[in-house]
């Protein structure tokens, strides 16, 4: 009876082991898996809190599993979000006035917004939607990748810095990551970051370019990395049969 019930245990174990698990990018929470949020991520099964970036790196999007090297487009992103949450732009068409740090709001439109926030980390571009939007890959330091909206539905298609034009090309903002936009969008809307879920804005997408330039260009990061949960399985499999074999 004691032999049986010491089995029963060693099964039960195991079966802990083998059960499904938490999968990467997520965290245990209660009795649910619930996904890293944006700017953290969780690289190991069953983790029970999600990890912080080391400097100089981002996790773009709810549920990452690794870090990327923060590059120029990252911090001009970075610098087009700062911007519009503090101190402010207020939407200008033409508007060639980005905000002066901590306090002074800007006047910018659509492009101004992207052409700006590239400019402020040394890269150039031309002022105009026309340049960021033109069809195919004839843009200078831009490549046509196939995201399309929501951002949401499709988040390991989409990095940080990409450009997305909708509105037959006559509209152009920037991705921030986790399914987000900055964008000048309109006077009466302003300059906001927000999703471009709606319908309108889906089934007006005309295209999504990627910045290629140099100061862009960062090694891919590595998913290698995996639970060592297997090795734990492992154990109480083979102890469990060893013990078995010697009754």
């Amino acid at each position: 009876m004691i032999k049986f019930l010491f089995v029963l245990i060693l099964f039960s174990c195991l079966f802990t082991q083998i059960r499904a698990t938490c999968q990467q990018g997520t965290y245990i929470e209660g009795s649910a898996c619930v996904n890293c949020s944006a700017e953290l991520y969780s690289n190991t099964l069953d983790a029970t809190e999600c990890k912080t970036c080391e400097e100089g790196h981002y996790a773009d999007h709810q549920g990452s599993t690794s870090c990327s090297e923060t590059n120029a487009c990252h911090a001009a992103v970075n610098t087009a979000y700062d911007w519009i949450t503090s101190p402010g732009v207020e939407y200008e068409y033409g508007g060639n006035s980005p905000p002066t740090l901590p306090s002074t709001k800007g006047e910018l439109d659509c492009s101004g917004l992207v052409y700006h926030s590239f400019k402020a980390q040394g890269i150039d571009t031309f002022r105009t939607t026309e340049y960021f939007c033109r069809s195919g890959d004839n843009i200078t330091g831009f490549v046509e990748v196939g995201c399309k909206l929501p951002a949401s539905d499709n988040l390991d298609c989409w990095k940080k810095g990409d450009v997305v034009c909708v509105n037959d090309g006559n509209h152009v903002a920037f991705y921030w990551g986790d399914g987000l936009f900055a964008e000048c969008a309109s006077e009466s809307t302003g300059c906001v970051i927000r999703d471009l879920s709606w319908t309108s804005a889906i089934e007006s997408w005309y295209g999504t370019k990627r910045p290629i330039f140099e100061e862009c260009q960062t090694e891919e990061p590595d998913d290698s990395a995996v639970s060592s949960n297997w090795r734990l399985q492992a154990y109480f499999f083979v102890l469990t049969f060893t013990i078995l074999f010697a009754m």
